[in-house]
């Protein structure tokens, strides 16, 4: 680097604080038009400018103990207190460290790489999210029963909604949290929304409504069953291989531990179905008696 800009920081300081009480008084004469202070302060921020500049504030953009960044307001006020004069970085000044050109050089490779890395990423699977939606559709089916009427025809059309939302919700989950979920649950999923669009076309129902919400649902878990399809086959042949050519051991029930976990959270699923049913129904008895 250049020997030549040095940064003086008791220089530096000083012009700024001219420079801010030259911006005082001069606020100060727009405030009242008085001229001797509006001259007063273009004459002590021309100064502080001046004297700022002097102290090579225009190249002080590293401290004297930190080469990689600004010191700390500790240091900056233990270099005004000792009066310590340290170099500056002007534009057009290179780094001549070999370790740092070495470290930039390594950092150039690794972005190279990245860069070739995320070129030959395959673009990223929709089964995932569609699993989320298949469950957010299972959500919607449960919070859709208050809508039901209090009819026969009515209770058995959301009793029949109820039973296909577990079902949904119960495919999604093993999509989102099974290892090898394959194509079954998709199936299972796909095959419930036929049913629930077939049911709302040909089963009575007493209110327009339902039937509309049933056909869109229905429409809309038979398009995620489809997207869940598409998943990284790279990322399946390649947990294939890898397990084709692990050392065989003894056999443990790996799958265990995650049945179980799945089972207690359609468990858990169900029975909040159930209750929001319930609740749902009440609220709109409640809402049809007051209204009577």
């Amino acid at each position: 680097m250049n020997r030549a800009h040095l940064v003086r920081p008791r220089r530096v300081w000083s012009g700024l604080a001219l420079g801010l009480l030259g911006a005082g008084l001069f606020a100060l004469w727009t405030a009242t038009w008085r001229p001797a202070a509006g001259i007063a302060g273009v004459a002590l921020m021309l100064l502080g400018a001046g004297v700022a500049w002097r102290g090579g504030i225009l190249y002080d953009t590293r401290g004297s103990h930190d080469p990689h960044g600004s010191p700390g307001a500790s240091q900056e006020l233990a270099d005004l207190a000792r009066n310590r004069v340290h170099r500056g970085t002007a534009p057009g000044d290179m780094v001549i460290d070999p370790r740092l050109r070495a470290e930039a050089a390594a950092t150039n490779r690794r972005t190279a790489a990245l860069i070739r890395a995320s070129e030959a990423t395959p673009r990223p699977t929709f089964d995932t999210a569609a699993a989320a939606l298949l469950l957010g559709a299972a959500i919607a089916l449960v919070a859709i029963q208050g809508v039901y009427p209090h009819t026969t025809t009515g209770q058995s059309n959301g009793l029949r909604s109820l039973l296909l939302a577990v079902v949904i919700a119960l495919s999604a989950l093993r999509l989102l949290v099974g290892q090898r979920p394959g194509r079954a649950p998709s199936a299972i999923a796909g095959l419930c929304g036929v049913v629930l669009i077939a049911c709302a076309l040909l089963v009575d129902h007493d209110r327009p409504v339902t039937v509309g919400l049933e056909i869109g649902i229905g429409a809309w878990v038979v398009l995620m069953a489809l997207l869940s399809l598409d998943r990284p086959p790279r990322v399946e042949r390649a947990r294939q291989d890898t397990a084709a050519h692990a050392p065989r051991g003894p056999r443990r029930a790996r799958t265990w531990p995650e049945n179980v976990r799945i089972m207690v959270v359609s468990l858990l699923i169900g029975a909040t179905a159930l209750a929001v049913g319930g609740l749902a129904r009440r609220l709109s008895a409640l809402i049809g008696r007051t209204t009577r």
